[in-house]
């Protein structure tokens, strides 16, 4: 990351846990080699495997490592771009941490301070409880992949409103940085050189990202929700919620777990109320009128141009893996079955 924040002194180790650790190589290739058949037989329901070459069973990253919540015996899935600090949030309150509404996300998303349990620190054997015991819960939410796009654009790719937060496409898929103005030698990142320079949607306008930088640079933030984990383990989820429905799924999913009363139903926000009943996450506010402007216009069906039937095929084409799967189940908005590979 290009610049230090202040964040609280590490949570002390739990004993049981193995250290939280970084190297996804390292801990990959001890994960395989330990695993001789990747598809083991659980002797469970289902068809009784388990992909054990998924990262999920690693401690990689910040931001979609699966989080545990032994109490509730609650394996969830964070995803990017859907609530996923705030789902943090309310899992550090549930761990029994008094500042839970400390909204920074370089407190509430840092393993090493966020005080949560992650997947990647239990045993195996734990580990293959938790995924398929019919007594756990196993939870993700998800989104329409258009947008959360959109969404994408705006608070990683622009930065006319908050710099640091636009700099991000910049470090990430351009390899730019306060020491690397110009970065990697890539044709698409040359009209954002150099790094301090403001990103706005004149220089990067929607089309252009999604032709240069969604397949090009595949990061977390917009890659398809699908990819989060392989198949085989897919199967094992047995609770999906929606962000365009997250205030009663969440208070569905507390509801199934026993968690509703004391932890989702009061203590948020401004007015003490229920939990998704106000937006809690200062950075969702960035770029919002431009989103709603976005989503306007691809909505619209009057907006025949060639150009934008290309980008809107090249999209379709992109999230076919998301509305197409099984589990997420998404239902594809109607103004999208224009587009549709078939047609």
């Amino acid at each position: 990351r290009w610049m230090k924040m202040k964040i609280p002194p590490p949570t002390p180790p739990n004993k049981d846990l193995a250290p939280v650790v970084y190297d996804m190589r390292e801990n990959y290739d001890e994960l395989v080699k330990t695993t001789p058949d990747p598809l083991y037989n659980t002797g469970v329901t289902g068809n009784g495997q388990i992909d054990w070459t998924d990262p999920i069973f690693l401690r990689l990253t910040w931001a979609n490592d699966p989080i545990v919540i032994e109490s509730h015996k609650l394996l969830f899935f964070p995803t990017t771009k859907v609530a996923s600090t705030q789902f943090k949030m309310l899992f550090r309150r549930m761990m029994g941490l008094k500042d839970y509404l400390n909204n920074n996300y370089e407190f509430a998303a840092n393993p090493e301070a966020n005080g949560l349990r992650y997947f990647g620190q239990y045993p195996r054997e734990r580990q293959k409880e938790m995924l398929t015991s019919p007594s756990w819960t196993r939870a993700v939410f998800v989104r329409d992949p258009v947008s959360r796009l959109i969404s994408a654009y705006s608070e990683k790719a622009l930065n006319d409103h908050q710099p640091l937060i636009g700099n991000y496409i910049k470090v990430v898929c351009c390899g730019m940085g306060p020491t690397d103005p110009v970065g990697r030698d890539v044709e698409y990142c040359d009209p954002l050189i150099p790094f301090g320079d403001l990103v706005n949607d004149k220089l990067l306008p929607f089309p252009k990202f999604v032709t240069d930088f969604m397949t090009n640079c595949n990061d977390m933030h917009w890659r398809p929700q699908s990819t989060q984990m392989s198949d085989v383990n897919w199967q094992w989820v047995n609770f999906v919620g929606r962000l365009e429905n997250v205030k009663e799924d969440v208070r569905d999913l507390l509801t199934k777990i026993g968690a509703y009363e004391e932890f989702g139903a009061q203590g948020w926000g401004p007015t003490n109320g229920a939990i998704f009943e106000t937006n809690l996450m200062a950075h969702q506010t960035v770029g919002s009128s431009r989103s709603k402007q976005l989503r306007a216009q691809i909505k619209s069906n009057d907006n025949n141009s060639p150009e934008h039937m290309e980008m809107m095929a090249k999209i379709m084409k992109y999230f076919e893996p998301d509305y197409n799967h099984t589990v997420m189940n998404l239902r594809m908005p109607d103004y999208l079955k224009r587009y549709s590979l078939e047609t």
